[in-house]
């Protein structure tokens, strides 16, 4: 078996260039620095989690996006391919849930860094409407799949107007 470093680095080298958030998820933890075996044996092991999760996003070539329906508050919520599912790690979902049951946002203005298919934002305007939304995030397929999803929930909602996907 090859050493950790060895088998991190050829995770790493594996996603190449690809600007999904995967990806660069991988990029960035494999270029962490470590300091011993036990933090590399669990930094491989999340980084295998994430490969097998860009290679489901990447093995469907014929499924551009999935609709979501674990989420009641934000049905039909889409997840473009090559942006971070919210159904795979919760925390999203429930930080939203925290903001609402806080009053963290109504009629505020929120600025969701990072928003990915932007179910924060999303969950945000439907229980506590924000006086101004604005959802951003670095990678274009996930800015893609921000505007989808505020075109999809604009057409369900006539309020929905605060929303801007840069």
């Amino acid at each position: 078996m090859e050493p950790l470093e060895v088998q991190i680095e050829a995770l790493a080298a594996e996603v190449g260039n690809d600007t999904g958030s995967i990806s660069q998820l991988i990029r960035h933890f494999a270029s962490l620095p470590r300091r011993s075996a036990p933090e590399s044996e669990r930094l491989l092991m999340e980084l295998k989690v994430l490969a097998l999760l860009r290679e489901n996003f990447l093995t469907h070539p014929d499924v551009p996006s999935v609709s979501l329906t674990c989420f009641p508050e934000v049905l039909g919520i889409r997840v473009s391919r090559g942006v971070f599912s919210p159904e795979f790690a919760t925390d999203s979902y429930l930080w939203a849930k925290h903001l609402v049951e806080r009053d963290a946002a109504a009629g505020k203005s929120v600025l969701e860094m990072g928003a990915g298919s932007g179910i924060i934002s999303f969950m945000l305007h439907v229980l506590a409407p924000p006086k101004f939304l604005c959802a951003v995030d670095v990678s274009p397929r996930a800015v893609e799949n921000l505007r989808a999803n505020a075109a999809h929930f604009g057409s369900m909602r006539r309020d929905f107007s605060p929303f801007r996907a840069t």
